[in-house]
């Protein structure tokens, strides 16, 4: 009898790996790879990689703009498009009336909608990994003296 609860326990954590791998082993990367100030607008450029392994279907983020004097100048929401897994996405967003030279930062402020096939993921937010590649820090971070 120990035998074979033994043996279902070894077969078990045997399989475990794989599923996990499966739908929680990748990152969800989501770059900030340029910021033009565009006829009046800050035009930011993402840059996503969705190594999740599952279709994020829609997603949703809500950031505060924060300015270069460390204040929230505008919350926004930014809706990404579909991520199929391995893929890579560009989407921009205009921030009319702010200067890209003005922003100190973004900082994902709520995860507002991360849907999947199989219905709403907390995917967006326990997989996600942010880089810049510009002068404006994403994430930013609260600095406190």
């Amino acid at each position: 009898m120990h035998r074979l609860a033994y043996a279902a326990t070894i077969a078990l954590a045997s399989l475990m790996p794989a599923a996990a791998q499966d739908t929680a082993a990748g990152k969800l990367h989501i770059e900030l790879n340029n910021a033009q100030t565009i006829d009046g607008a800050c035009q930011l450029t993402f840059v996503m990689l969705n190594k999740t392994g599952t279709t994020i279907e829609k997603s949703a983020y809500n950031m505060a703009v924060v300015n270069t004097d460390q204040q929230v100048a505008t919350l926004i929401t930014f809706e990404f498009r579909p991520l199929v897994p391995g893929q890579t996405k560009v989407q921009q967003f205009a921030l009319p009336g702010l200067a890209c030279e003005a922003i100190a930062g973004l900082l994902i402020n709520d995860f507002t909608t991360c849907d999947t096939a199989e219905g709403p993921s907390p995917l967006c937010e326990t997989a996600i990994e942010q880089s810049t590649a510009t002068p404006i820090a994403f994430p930013w971070n609260l600095a406190i003296d």
